[in-house]
């Protein structure tokens, strides 16, 4: 079977995401207030590029996440086993540095939900894919859209308006639908509608907070709505961005062989032992307008890191593979 090559302009737009993600972690565990940083913006992010960073940053989970619903989870035992070994890998490498390479430490980062959170959703996730996947086949465009609708008010108006700022599996599940969604059905009126003000979206995304900061009154109040997970414009702004990458089509070999690691960015970073120091020293940075740039060489370094895993891991099967190739012929 031939292999299908990725379009290295979606895989540099996962890349992005998990920078933005990475932008968010920084904000959120750098401040010591979590998501009620979110309250005060206006008095604490001061200028404009920090409340707009912010805001686009809320895109990383969203983004990251429809990339997979758009183009599919392929569940099989090869699958599975890269999934868990890839995040076991790096629970237990940073464990014997950080001295938490317990089996319960292990566990704990990769299926408590409070871990490494993204990693156990996924998982969760990935094993329901083929039942996903089969019964979308079975149904029609109007049932499926009204099924995402019921989705998306629970997960776009109603923790919207309760300004619920979670993520958990019901989040990460509706975007993934979404994402379904749009693939199956891009001449929907809803994927067209989505194609029409995608553009638009980002400089929402961009300059709203900036104005509502403006207002003197009760600013941070409208702030805390706006700059939020469960903003809907985050979903249609990740569609947009991909079906425009989708259709830029490039192939770089280099580039999809880095971008292969993209999820180790997230999984050192987000290490409680490196997050704890990592978050605070680069808020400082980002407050001041270049720590974007710090956070972008440090994804490039970790990605090259993992290229070099990669490598290792590949010379160890293969020389495993031959082992075994050899004993049988004996």
């Amino acid at each position: 079977m031939a292999t299908v090559q990725r379009n290295s302009s979606i895989e540099i737009l996962r890349v992005f995401f998990m920078i933005l993600i990475l932008v968010i972690h920084v904000y959120y565990h750098g401040s010591g207030q979590g998501f009620e940083l979110v309250y005060s913006l206006g008095k604490r992010l001061t200028t404009a590029w920090n409340l707009s960073l912010f805001n686009v940053g809320m895109l990383g989970v969203t983004g990251f996440m429809f990339i997979s619903g758009y183009f599919g989870i392929r569940t099989n035992r090869k699958n599975l086993l890269r999934i868990l070994g890839f995040p076991f890998f790096y629970a237990l490498i940073l464990g014997i540095i950080f001295k938490h390479c317990s089996l319960r430490d292990i566990f704990y980062l990769l299926f408590a939900f409070n871990g490494w959170w993204f990693v156990s959703c996924y998982l969760f996730i990935m094993l329901l894919a083929p039942f996903i996947e089969g019964s979308i086949k079975k149904t029609s465009e109007r049932n499926f859209f009204w099924l995402l609708m019921g989705m998306f008010v629970y997960t776009y108006l109603m923790r919207f308006l309760s300004k619920d700022n979670s993520h958990d599996i019901i989040f990460l599940l509706s975007v993934y639908m979404g994402g379904c969604y749009m693939r199956l059905f891009p001449m929907s009126g809803f994927a067209r509608m989505a194609r029409k003000i995608g553009g638009g979206s980002i400089f929402a995304l961009i300059l709203i907070p900036v104005l509502m900061a403006q207002i003197k009154w009760q600013s941070d109040k409208f702030l805390a709505y706006f700059i939020q997970n469960n903003n809907i414009l985050l979903f249609i702004v990740s569609y947009w961005l991909v079906y425009q990458c989708e259709h830029h089509v490039s192939y770089n070999k280099y580039i999809n062989n880095l971008a292969k690691g993209t999820l180790s960015i997230y999984l050192i970073t987000d290490y409680p032992n490196v997050r704890n120091v990592i978050t605070p020293w680069l808020l400082p940075f980002l407050l001041k307008g270049y720590g974007l740039v710090l956070i972008v060489m440090i994804s490039i370094v970790i990605l090259f890191i993992d290229l070099i895993r990669g490598r290792f891991f590949e010379w160890f099967y293969n020389k495993i593979k031959k082992l075994r190739n050899e004993y049988s012929y004996h």
